[in-house]
């Protein structure tokens, strides 16, 4: 019976096993945060797909009510006569997931004007890419430029833009 008792239970880990078993938990802690960080990052770019699809069907109604689109306006502005008739609000950096801007577009193209919306992303850098959009897309439909940062969608093409005598009436 007293061998039983004095028995040597040394059934512990070392120093070296316990080693193995952080380095492995790291890594995979390490990659399990940049996947969730994907995860996150392509749900708030299909909060905002939601809106440039909201934004374009508001457009398409401004047109086929007054035959032409608002003019330009700088980032972050609503285009008159669109809020809050065909669109509630314009979507501000307060409300948007990364704090980016929407830029509605309404610019020269081919002799007439061409007509779409940048979201400018989670870097907040205007890439330009909307003339390629234009040349390369068909309408309603969204790009992304810069790598999947910037997303575009083309509105109209070779269209025309509501004057000011045009929008008196609103």
């Amino acid at each position: 019976m007293r061998k039983l008792c004095n028995k040597n239970l040394s059934a512990g880990f070392t120093l070296v096993e316990l080693m193995i078993v952080v380095v492995i938990v790291g890594v995979l802690t390490s990659l399990a945060i940049s996947r969730y960080s994907e995860a996150v990052d392509k749900a708030k770019y299909s909060s905002a797909r939601l809106w440039l699809k909201k934004i374009f069907l508001s457009c398409e109604e401004f047109y086929n009510q007054h035959g032409c689109y608002p003019a330009d306006v700088n980032p972050n502005i609503a285009p008159p006569g669109l809020c809050p008739t065909f669109l509630e609000y314009w979507p501000n950096p307060t409300q948007d997931p990364f704090n980016s801007l929407y830029d509605y577009e309404n610019h020269p193209f081919d002799g007439m004007r061409a007509v779409g919306i940048t979201y400018l992303g989670k870097d907040l850098r205007h890439e330009l890419g909307w003339q390629w959009g234009w040349e390369n897309a068909t309408v309603g439909e969204i790009i992304e430029i810069d790598g999947g940062d910037d997303l575009f969608i083309v509105i109209a093409k070779k269209v025309k833009t509501c004057t000011s005598t045009s929008t008196s009436t609103w």
